[in-house]
């Protein structure tokens, strides 16, 4: 009788030891996955070139798809460009 329950204490340490290991294994899978999603966000904001353009009223650099062109000219906003219009 003190054999079978040795054998059974000997079978749930070894279940608790494994599953421990296995969880273990899972939330490092986890963390690489989030640190690889991590890199690649990183890495696809440093691939991305942005062309920049001048402001023809005060000369403020700003992002071609954000500004606003008008007779060829450059603007950074609707009253720079709308003051470039009225010649001011």
């Amino acid at each position: 009788m003190l054999g079978q329950i040795l054998v059974i204490i000997v079978l749930i340490l070894a279940w608790l030891g494994l599953r421990s290991v296995l969880r273990q294994l899972r939330e490092q899978r986890e963390r690489a996955a989030v640190a690889d999603e991590q890199s690649q966000r990183r890495t696809r904001g440093k691939d991305r070139v942005e062309a920049m353009v001048r402001c023809d009223h005060c000369g403020v650099y700003v992002p071609r798809n954000e500004a606003l062109q008008d007779a060829g000219q450059w603007y950074c906003s609707e009253e720079h460009r709308d003051a470039a219009r009225r010649g001011g």
